[in-house]
């Protein structure tokens, strides 16, 4: 699994590689804090190559962040994480399927969003594109049993 070098990615790794551990033990008053933020997991219908750099924007109900994601390569800081799977089926801490094969997708993390909207371009040509609205969030218990909940959203964005 490919995970970005900036603090979220990865945090986001740790998690992709650990989600489903995380959400289905238990771990009683021994919280793990995995420093997961409420946020919405856009994942790709398809991966993107990890050779080729793509230019992120989301805008998630009026705070905006454009950056660039490649192999080797992550602008995001301040609202974007990328997701990355490689070779290996991986499931996001919400329990969805990313596709294998290179940048996935991303987490757009700090809060429950109300409307995200995400660009997705390569070489100033837009690849995706959708805003979403009236999002809804599941709980999850990622740090363990008893030691407080993240609350997720997860969309797909369909990549042609």
């Amino acid at each position: 699994m490919k995970v970005s070098l900036n603090r979220a990615g990865l945090r986001l790794g740790m998690l992709l590689v650990g989600g489903l551990v995380l959400t289905s033990q238990g771990c009683g008053s021994d919280c793990t804090d995995a420093g997961y933020t409420p946020g919405t997991e856009i994942v790709f219908s398809r991966a993107l190559s990890d050779s080729e750099t793509f230019q992120v924007e989301v805008t998630a109900d009026g705070q905006t962040e454009t950056c660039q994601v490649g192999e080797g390569l992550t602008t995001c800081v301040s609202l974007v994480e990328p997701l990355w799977a490689s070779t290996k089926p991986t499931v996001t801490s919400g329990g969805a399927q990313v596709p294998i094969g290179g940048f996935a997708g991303v987490h757009v993390f700090g809060r429950a969003w109300a409307r995200v909207k995400i660009s997705l371009r390569q070489d100033d040509q837009l690849v995706a594109e959708r805003e979403y609205s009236d999002l809804s969030y599941k709980s999850f218990e990622l740090n363990g049993d008893g030691c407080g909940e993240t609350a997720l959203s997860t969309q797909t964005l369909d990549v042609p």
